[in-house]
């Protein structure tokens, strides 16, 4: 029994191909659109609520601070914990961190 082997993989070639004709004439039909809808798209615009403002003058505010050397002091705690001298103020952490909860509910409000 004799069989024929020739072009036995024309079949899966030419689909190969076919589908990778589809594939770029979908890619330019995208950039083509894609182009027209830019350049007829309307402007964009943006508006900052209040709070973005704030946030923005913040920002601008810590920009332009001086941006005190902390270093010594920063070299003393390392030293006080590593030592183990470094002790918490449990009630003046607390305080702070209620103090700052309240700012960030003026900001969300």
């Amino acid at each position: 029994m004799a069989m024929n082997i020739n072009n036995i993989n024309s079949n899966r070639n030419n689909a190969i191909d076919n589908s990778r004709q589809q594939d770029r004439s979908r890619v330019s039909t995208s950039d083509q659109s894609a182009q027209t809808a830019s350049t007829s798209a309307p402007q964009d615009s943006v508006m900052l609520t209040d709070q973005a403002r704030q946030l923005s003058q913040i920002e601008q505010g810590l920009k332009q601070s001086s941006g005190t050397d902390n270093s010594q002091r920063i070299a003393a705690l390392r030293q006080a914990v590593s030592d183990g001298s470094y002790q918490v103020d449990a009630p003046r952490v607390a305080q702070k961190m209620g103090s700052m909860e309240e700012q960030m509910n003026t900001l969300y409000r």
